[in-house]
């Protein structure tokens, strides 16, 4: 077992301990609170003094363009290009095409894009919101987007209080 005195009196990078890093790096820079392009860059893993040590390995097979559906091979195909500097123009902005665009701007637009006909089905398949999804990187326009689609399903709203061990079995039997 190794403690932590052990790494402390190591000479190695990280007290000699392997550690896994995963991630698509052109995804996850790191946040710099009004920091410039510059900055940020300047701050990633690739700019440390710990990135000689690191021994890269990587994917040989994109999972994301492993899919039978044409339309989300093409999106996971444009997605790699911008990370390669593909369909960006010299200010660094990219303009999506309008087949990823709603037709308004606007999130009862969105809403409507990724949940078709969500305010006129009573009861959506099981596996209707697994299949279909908003991602938004702010708690408070998830909290907006969800009072919004509850406001506008059909019926009345109804509030249920449920025992912990009643509700663990209800996920269990969910399949989560």
């Amino acid at each position: 077992m190794l403690g932590l005195e052990n790494i402390q009196h190591s000479d190695k990078p990280l007290g000699g301990l392997s550690i896994v890093f995963g991630g698509d790096f052109k995804q996850i820079l790191p946040l710099i609170v009004k920091g410039s392009h510059a900055q940020i860059v300047g701050t990633c893993i690739q700019r440390s003094h710990l990135w000689g040590s690191v021994k890269l390995l990587n994917l040989t097979q994109s999972m994301q363009l492993n899919t039978l559906e044409e339309a989300e091979r093409n999106f996971a195909k444009w997605q790699l290009d911008i990370g390669y500097g593909k369909h960006t123009e010299e200010t660094g902005t990219t303009t999506l095409p309008d087949h990823f665009k709603c037709p308004e701007n606007t999130i009862a637009s969105l809403i409507s894009a990724i949940y078709p006909g969500i305010n006129e089905v009573s009861h959506p398949p099981n596996d209707y919101f697994a299949s279909h999804t908003i991602l938004t990187s702010r708690n408070d326009d998830v909290d907006y987007i969800n009072k919004k689609m509850l406001s506008d399903f059909p019926g009345e709203e109804k509030e249920l209080f449920l025992k912990l061990h009643l509700y663990m079995k209800i996920v269990n039997c969910m399949g989560f």
